[in-house]
Parts: C-alpha cells; sequence; structure tokens
C-alpha cells in the first residue's frame, strides 16, 4: 500500500476518511505508511544546546492531526505511541551529511549515558565539544531523555538505544573523510598552506569511530557519491596543471574514474584498516558498486564473521582474515617507473584518481542500474543524443572514427 504525499488539509482529510471507514487492522495499516520514514535532526542554532528528534520533514505533526479527527478511535491514540517509539528504537538510521551523524552520537553518548557508551576519541579537535561545560541536550518526542519513560511501553527493547542500525549515503570526499583514507593527495591536510579544498569539516576525518556502537551497517554508494570524483575539488596546483601527454585537462579532471570499482575499494580498505567496520555484524553495500567489489568485500566479512565465531572473546585480531596494505595504495605506479629516477620520476598525478578497466565501465553505472553506451559518429548524431539525455550529456558516449 503507498500513499502519496498530500498537503496538511489532504492528509487531515484523508485519515480523517480511514478513521471513520477502515477496520482496525487496515486503519493501523494506514496509521503507519501514513506517518512515513522518519529521520534525525541536529537543531544547533543555540549552540552548545542542541535539540535532537526524529521526524518525517514531510509530516511533522501527525499527534496534531490525529487529535483533530474526532471520529478516530481510542485505540489509534496507543498505536500511535507505540508505533513511534518502536520506529526510533529499531528502524534504521538514514544519515545524508556527517555533521547529523557523528553529532547524534557524540550528544548520545554524552548526555544520555544510560543509552549508549562512550567512544574514544581524539583530544583534537573534539575535546572542544565533550570539555564544554555548557553542553546540553533536549530531545522531542519519541526520543526520551528520561530512561524509563523511554521504554515504559516496550520493555522488551530496553536493550537498544536506536542507533543500532546505521544507514549512510555520502558523496566521496565525505566518504574518503570519515574513513581516513590517505591516497595522494588526502595523505596531508594542507588547506591553509596550498589552499586545497580537501575536506573541510575537521570533525568527519576519523568520524567512523562513531560506528563503535553499531550492528547493521549500510554503505550507499547512490547519487550523492557519484556526482564528482573526491579529487574533484582539490585545487593544489599539480593537480590542476595540464599535460600534453593527457588527452583532458587536469588530473583530477581525469574522465572514466573508477569510482564504483577501485575507489569504493580503497574507502573499504582503510576502513578496515581503521578498525571502523570489523566489530559490525551486518555490513551490505548498496547502490552503483561494481561486483567484483562486492564479491571481495562480503567474502572478507564472511570470514570475519567466521572468525569472530570461533574467537568469542572481548579482543581478537583486526587483521585476523584481512590485512590493508595502506602504503601500497598510497604509491601505485612507483615501481612502473625508471628505477634509476624513481624519486622524482614518479607523479601520483599519472595515477590517481584511476582510470576505470571494469569489465562495464563505472560511468555507465547510475542509480542502480547499468546505462546504455552510444556510440556516435558525427556532431548531428551528438546533438539528437543530447535532445533525449537526461543529467550529463556526455555520459556514456563513446566516439567513434568519423
Amino acid at each position: 500500500m503507498t500513499m502519496a504525499h498530500l498537503s496538511s488539509n489532504d492528509d487531515e482529510m484523508t485519515f480523517q476518511v480511514a478513521a471513520q471507514n477502515l477496520p482496525p487492522e487496515l486503519l493501523l495499516m494506514v496509521l503507519k505508511q501514513w506517518l512515513g520514514q522518519h529521520r534525525i535532526v541536529i537543531d544547533g542554532s543555540a549552540h552548545p544546546h542542541y535539540t535532537l528528534s526524529y521526524s518525517n520533514p514531510e509530516n511533522i505533526d501527525p499527534f496534531a492531526t490525529i487529535s483533530r479527527t474526532s471520529d478516530a478511535p481510542s485505540f489509534i491514540f496507543q498505536e500511535y505511541f507505540r508505533s513511534r517509539i518502536r520506529s526510533w528504537l529499531t528502524d534504521a538510521k538514514e544519515f545524508s551529511d556527517p555533521t547529523t551523524f557523528y553529532m547524534s552520537h557524540l550528544l548520545m553518548s554524552l548526555k544520555m549515558k544510560d543509552r549508549i557508551g562512550w567512544y574514544y576519541l581524539p583530544n583534537q579537535p573534539w575535546d572542544a565539544i565533550c570539555q564544554d561545560p555548557a553542553l546540553s541536550l533536549s530531545t522531542k518526542f519519541p526520543v526520551i531523555n528520561d530512561h524509563g519513560a523511554q521504554y515504559a511501553r516496550m520493555k522488551h527493547l530496553s536493550s537498544l538505544h536506536g542507533l543500532e542500525k546505521i544507514k549512510l549515503d555520502f558523496t566521496a570526499e565525505q566518504y574518503f573523510a570519515m574513513f581516513d583514507v590517505a591516497i595522494p593527495p588526502f595523505h596531508y591536510r594542507d588547506g591553509a598552506v596550498a589552499g586545497d579544498s580537501l575536506y573541510r569539516d575537521e570533525f568527519c576525518h576519523g568520524a567512523g569511530h562513531f560506528l563503535l556502537h553499531t550492528k547493521e551497517l549500510e554503505l550507499h554508494f547512490g547519487d550523492a557519491y557519484k556526482q564528482a570524483n573526491a579529487w574533484y575539488d582539490v585545487q593544489e596546483a599539480a593537480w590542476c596543471e595540464t599535460n600534453p601527454a593527457w588527452n583532458y585537462a587536469e588530473a583530477r579532471l581525469r574522465p572514466h574514474v573508477c569510482d564504483s570499482g577501485l575507489v569504493i575499494d580503497w574507502i573499504l580498505e582503510y576502513a578496515w584498516y581503521g578498525g571502523y567496520l570489523q566489530h559490525i555484524k551486518t555490513t551490505t553495500l548498496t547502490g552503483d558498486v561494481q561486483p567484483w567489489v562486492r564479491e571481495k568485500w562480503y567474502d572478507i566479512f564472511k570470514r570475519h564473521a567466521m572468525y569472530l565465531e570461533e574467537h568469542p572473546a572481548l579482543y581478537y585480531r583486526i587483521f585476523a582474515v584481512h590485512e590493508p596494505d595502506p602504503i601500497d595504495l598510497e604509491t601505485i605506479g612507483i615501481d612502473d617507473e625508471d628505477e634509476d629516477e624513481q624519486d622524482e620520476a614518479w607523479r601520483p598525478q599519472n595515477h590517481y584518481p584511476p582510470a576505470c578497466r571494469c569489465e562495464v565501465g563505472c560511468w555507465r553505472l547510475r542509480g542502480g542500474r547499468v546505462e546504455e553506451e552510444l556510440e556516435v559518429k558525427s556532431w548531428n548524431e551528438i546533438e539528437r543524443f543530447s535532445d533525449e539525455v537526461v543529467g550529463d550529456w556526455m555520459s556514456g558516449v563513446v566516439l567513434g572514427s568519423l
């Protein structure tokens, strides 16, 4: 059953009609659908006083609508409260921006200590927040500060804190920062010196620490991830130079980057190297991911899970089944240069971002499907193709011989 988004007046009328005409079991189905998909919101406008809420941005105050429905059966109010609380405690929380992700976890660990454990964070930059004596957190229903009130209606869920299931839908540079990907030029932070545009949010770097209490994780590589490769905004001069040997303008603008293959693989290698994923029971990769990447990492996840079953101890070897080699990832192509001139000849711009050599080109993976690759042989065909396509009009175009 699906319901299109309605105006607030239509919403109220729809619920009134449903309350008057539907049997209880169908009315409860309508209620669940009508409440919709919720998102965590952190309001920091009154810094250092924060507010955490969990609601549907398209249905901000559903209780007001129910209250105005004079014919609503009494059980619907009880089910409304139960449904909202159950949603907060058991639903997967989706994050499309790092700030909401790390601040929700940090604030709950500091101000709702009876729900979620501590995080082991470096002093910088986190002390500025963690040591602020004025820091406070208020919550809005269904997130309840009082532990007893939160679980009063659902004691069987008292072991849950609400952040066990996480879905991340980030850009490439946000994933790089979160998992401390250190391939060139992300192996140093020189924003103030070279005017570089490496991801600016200092709190996002290493924010994978906040997955410590996660049990189910979905890493989504969708439209946000595919909008640009992680090198696109790098402004350091060496990455903006033109090279006569290239058939494109600058290294950072290299076409047909292996963003759904090697780059995702590298993100996962660094996530594993940092120990961010090993404790998570279930990790899934969704979106535009090359099959070989899924096969490789699902095998690693499976073998690691088997290792944990065989070694059920508090401490375990995080590299028991797979040990990443970051030096190898950060020096790709160095062995291909002239041995007598290695130190001077190797230029990372010749090798990063990586060109795609996958069986199906990464540039053809969009929206969870493989786009058709068209070959055009004249400008008339290009013009006709551009009239039909939506989005990047050169995506998937191969220029044939004239």
